[in-house]
């Protein structure tokens, strides 16, 4: 709930702060839940690993395992989900805002975290290229803004492949 409620906040006041502190809380949750798909390394954990008992003497009845606290493989899911969208809410959020303020470089890396999250995501791609636009206005790196604008237009593209090319256009 706190990283939602940062979320909010770094929308509504749109500074860097909030948008920092947004991304440390999404940053957080992902580090205390992990990412879908991660798996424990810890040797001895019970968690990800649980061990049987290895000998039970005969005849005696092992009790029921005592109630967990821990949450169910539904639970951890949902939670590794919601990690994974603020991690890249966050990196868009704080990338884009960045980029207003003409700091480039640093939008770059926001939205590179963002797409660590969830390369999927278009609109990380999109950003993230017009920010290397911005960098190179004089066309030295336009392979890699047209490498974004593409990526983005694979991903969805209904919105963004009319976008992608009017931007390599304009880059030209």
């Amino acid at each position: 709930q706190g990283c939602a409620d940062c979320q909010q906040r770094a929308e509504a006041a749109e500074t860097l702060e909030t948008w920092r502190a947004f991304a440390a809380a999404a940053h957080a949750l992902r580090d205390a839940v992990g990412i879908e798909g991660d798996k424990c390394e810890e040797p001895g954990c019970k968690t990800c690993q649980p061990t049987p008992f290895l000998f039970v003497p005969k005849g005696v009845v092992m009790p029921p395992a005592p109630p967990k606290d821990e949450p169910t493989p539904e639970e951890r899911r949902n939670a590794q989900a919601f990690a994974k969208k603020a991690t890249c809410d966050a990196g868009i959020g704080l990338g884009g805002l960045l980029l207003k303020r003409g700091r480039r470089g640093e939008a770059c890396d926001a939205l590179a975290t963002a797409l660590k999250a969830d390369e999927s995501n278009g609109e990380a791609w999109t950003l993230r290229a017009a920010a290397f636009a911005e960098m190179g206005e004089d066309g030295s790196i336009l392979e890699i803004v047209e490498l974004h604008l593409r990526k983005a237009a694979q991903l969805s593209p209904d919105d963004d492949e009319l976008q992608a090319q009017h931007a390599v256009a304009a880059c030209r």
